[in-house]
């Protein structure tokens, strides 16, 4: 096994990979912030939202199974957002007795919930359509290009070189 089994790049030839990085990653950027801001429970904007990094994936070639796989994982970081469902107050939906405590599950929080799942969602895939069609180097340019400060770019490359390191080393 070789280590290039870590980087997410994938080679093509479509026209999201010969997009310019600096481009890409300010897309990016922007989407995720839009995606970020969109208020809870408007579930029509949800669905352009993924509607066009669908479209953006298709367009990628490189695979809305791939991504879809790698997009899970955002769920263990949904699933810490899994307590509001019981604490915003609202309609009750459903509860349980358990001994002396009563569990319930609101209406709000269930709403918040399921609209925290669908941004992260949506936001990763983005993520992860920037990895697989730009190359690691290209990103760094692009990252000093917005001006990004030179210290956290320079982090970012020294964490992704000694990131190899280690697994050439454990192998």
């Amino acid at each position: 096994m070789h280590i290039h089994f870590l980087d997410p790049y994938k080679f093509g030839t479509s026209f999201i990979h010969q997009l310019d990085a600096r481009i890409k990653f300010v897309l990016t950027l922007a989407f995720i912030f839009t995606v970020a801001l969109t208020p809870v429970g408007v579930w029509s904007i949800y669905i352009s939202l993924y509607a066009i990094i669908l479209s953006a994936i298709i367009l990628s070639e490189i695979g809305v199974g791939f991504v879809t796989k790698r997009s899970l994982l955002a769920l263990p970081f949904v699933l810490a957002a899994l307590p509001i469902i019981f604490t915003l107050d609202g309609k009750v939906l459903w509860s349980i007795n358990l001994g002396t405590w009563t569990l319930s599950i609101y209406q709000p929080g269930l709403e918040r919930f399921i609209s925290i799942a669908i941004k992260s969602f949506i936001s990763i895939q983005a993520a992860i359509l920037l990895a697989t069609t730009t190359p690691f180097p290209e990103l760094l340019t692009a990252m000093r290009a917005v001006r990004i400060p030179r210290l956290l770019v320079a982090i970012f490359g020294l964490m992704w070189r000694y990131l190899f390191v280690l697994v050439d080393e454990a192998i």
